[in-house]
């Protein structure tokens, strides 16, 4: 093997050297990541609950309102 291909192999090596060190440094942003939106994600459940429960109050409420101008109604017609 000449020194040139030497060469160009080393070269070749070097870079995926540095490929492999950049796969781990991701994988362990990755992890990282994961973990923080873990973490997110839990803290938001009460959130979600909270919307969900306006949510339900507010179709309450436009059924109370529904019935309140059908009674209405009801009672202007007699």
């Amino acid at each position: 093997m000449s020194d040139e291909q030497k060469d160009r192999l080393n070269n070749i090596e070097k870079c995926l050297y540095e490929i492999d060190k950049t796969l781990t440094i991701n994988t362990e942003h990755l992890a990282e990541h994961m973990r923080r939106t873990a973490i997110m994600e839990e803290e938001l459940r009460p959130v979600t609950k909270h919307v969900d429960q306006m949510r339900g109050a507010g179709k309450l409420l436009a059924l109370l309102a529904l019935v309140a101008t059908i009674v209405s109604a009801f009672l202007l017609i007699r």
